[in-house]
């Protein structure tokens, strides 16, 4: 598992490699659909998400969320 804990916002991959996101979305830094703060875990499916690649890293900031999966990518 890995967390990163920005100033709005976490995120948490699960040990399938899928991410859990919560917290402020006004600009969409949770990478889902809406802008709506959400106060429970969101889902974000690797296998729709991240091109069924498992999530291995994350990193949160004041604004902003990423993820590096194991193929190497990067997505923000």
């Amino acid at each position: 598992m890995a967390m990163s804990l920005g100033t709005y916002l976490t995120l948490v991959v699960n040990e399938d490699g899928n991410v859990h996101v919560f917290g402020a979305n006004h600009v969409g830094q949770l990478g889902t659909s809406d802008v709506l703060q959400s106060d429970v875990p969101t889902l974000l499916d690797k296998d729709v998400v991240f091109d069924r690649q498992e999530v291995v890293m994350v990193s949160a900031g004041g604004i902003h969320g990423t993820c590096v999966t194991a193929d190497g990518s990067l997505w923000t």
